[in-house]
C-alpha cells in the first residue's frame, strides 16, 4: 500500500498541468514521503469511521466515495499544510487515497444505480487484515483530542464556502465543547473483551462484524494511548446544518457503547438528589431490560400490562417506562449494580458498567465524573 501510493506520487509531473491534483498538493509538502504511512493511516481511520457511520442509505462496511474521498482530503490537506484547500482538490486527494485500498484488494467499488447516486466504497474480507495498527503508529494519527483546548477556527465547518461568524450558535457550541476536559475510564479498559472474530454468511451480517472487529481494535488502541494523559480535550466540526460532530471519529462521546464507557469527565463535581434520580433513569437505560406482558415487575408504578393489550404488543423495554419506573429499576436492582461485573445480555454493556463503578464513586465521595445521557424527542 504505502510502496504503490509512493510510486504513483513519485511518477506525478509537476510540469503537466494535467496532472492529478491530489499527487501534486502530496508531491509538494517537503518530506511527503517520510509523512505517507501517517496519511495512509489517517484515511484508513476515515474509510472506517464512514463505514460504521450509521445511515439509511448504506449498510455497515459501505460508504459513499464522494463523502469518503471529501473528508479524507480534507484531513491529509491539513497534514500537508495545504489547508484550507478547494472542494474539487479535496476530492481528488481523497481518491488518491482510496485508489490504493482499491488496488490491494481491501475495498472495492460499485457502481451507482441512478445518476444523481455516488459510487458505493465497499469493504472486502481483506479489509480486516489492517486492523493491526502498531501502538506507535496509533500515537501519531490521534485525531481530534489534545492536551490543551483548541481554539475554534474556520476549519471547524466542513462547508468551506459557509459563511463564517464567531458569534454564530454552533460556534459558541463548538467552543463550549472544546473546553470540556475528558479522561480514560481505566476500570472499563481491563474488562474490554473482543467482538466475536467468526465470519457469517450472511452478507450483511459479515460486513457489520468486520465493522465491529475494526472499531474495536481502534477504540482500544486509542484509549491505551490517551490514558496515559492525566486529561485531553477534543476538537468538534459542523456540517453544512450547524450540526455538531466530533473530530475524531472512535473515541468519543457520539460513538459506540464501548467508546462512551471509556470517557469521563476529568474535574469531579458533587451529585445531589436530582443527580443521583438522573444517574439511575440512565443505568436503567442503560442495561435495558424486557420485560414480557405477564413478567412486568410489581415495583412498576404505571399499568404497562393495559398499555401493551391495547396496543397489541407482546413486551416493554425499560427505556420505554416513565423516568421514575426507570429509576425504580436501578433501585430494585442495587444488587447487581454494586456487584459491578460486565454484563453482556445488557443493551449498553459497557455504559452500564461504567454507571455501576460510578455509583461505587458516587458513595464514597459524594461526587460524579460520568456523563449522563438525556434523549431527546424529534432531534431532527
Amino acid at each position: 500500500m504505502i510502496e504503490y501510493l509512493n510510486r504513483k506520487v513519485s511518477r506525478v509531473n509537476l510540469n503537466n498541468q494535467k496532472a492529478n491534483r491530489g499527487g501534486v498538493l502530496v508531491k509538494t509538502h517537503h518530506g511527503w514521503e517520510d509523512k505517507l504511512e501517517k496519511l495512509v493511516a489517517v484515511s484508513f481511520q476515515i474509510i472506517q469511521s464512514q463505514f460504521t457511520r450509521t445511515s439509511s442509505d448504506y449498510l455497515p462496511g459501505e460508504a459513499g466515495l464522494t463523502a469518503t474521498s471529501m473528508v479524507i482530503g480534507k484531513a491529509v490537506a491539513r497534514l500537508i499544510s495545504r489547508e484550507p484547500v478547494k472542494t474539487e482538490h479535496q476530492l481528488t486527494i481523497g481518491d488518491l487515497f482510496i485508489e490504493g485500498f482499491v488496488y490491494h484488494g481491501f475495498a472495492e467499488l460499485i457502481p451507482p444505480t441512478r445518476r444523481d447516486e455516488s459510487y458505493i466504497l465497499k469493504a472486502t474480507p481483506k479489509w480486516e487484515e489492517l486492523a493491526d495498527i502498531p501502538l506507535e503508529l496509533v500515537k501519531e494519527t490521534i485525531l481530534g483530542s489534545f492536551k490543551e483546548p483548541q481554539a475554534v477556527t474556520k476549519n471547524a465547518h466542513k462547508m468551506h464556502d459557509f459563511l463564517y461568524d464567531a458569534d454564530a450558535p454552533y460556534v459558541v457550541a463548538i467552543e463550549k465543547l472544546q473546553n470540556v476536559r475528558w479522561t480514560i475510564n481505566h476500570a472499563i479498559i481491563d474488562k474490554i473483551v473482543a467482538p466475536p472474530s467468526e465470519p457469517h454468511e450472511n452478507d450483511a451480517k459479515e460486513q457489520r462484524r468486520r465493522s465491529k472487529v475494526i472499531e474495536y481494535k481502534f477504540i482500544k488502541s486509542k484509549a491505551e494511548v490517551l490514558k496515559d494523559w492525566d486529561s485531553f480535550y477534543q476538537t468538534f466540526e459542523a456540517d453544512y446544518r450547524g450540526r455538531i460532530y466530533n473530530t475524531e471519529p472512535f473515541l468519543n462521546y457520539q460513538s459506540c457503547d464501548m467508546a462512551k464507557g471509556l470517557l469521563l469527565f476529568a474535574d469531579a463535581k458533587p451529585i445531589d438528589d436530582a443527580g443521583q434520580f438522573w444517574l439511575a433513569v440512565h443505568t436503567a437505560a442503560c442495561y435495558n431490560q424486557h420485560y414480557a406482558l405477564d413478567d412486568i415487575p410489581e415495583w412498576c408504578e404505571q399499568d404497562y400490562r393495559a398499555h401493551l393489550l391495547e396496543e397489541g404488543l407482546e413486551d416493554i423495554s425499560v427505556d420505554k417506562m416513565t423516568l421514575n419506573d426507570r429509576a425504580n429499576w436501578t433501585t430494585n436492582h442495587w444488587d447487581k449494580i454494586l456487584q459491578g461485573e460486565l454484563d453482556l445480555r445488557a443493551e449498553k454493556p459497557y455504559m452500564f458498567l461504567a454507571s455501576c463503578y460510578e455509583w461505587r464513586f458516587v458513595q464514597e465521595t459524594g461526587l460524579t465524573q460520568l456523563p449522563v445521557a438525556i434523549d431527546g424527542s424529534n432531534n431532527g
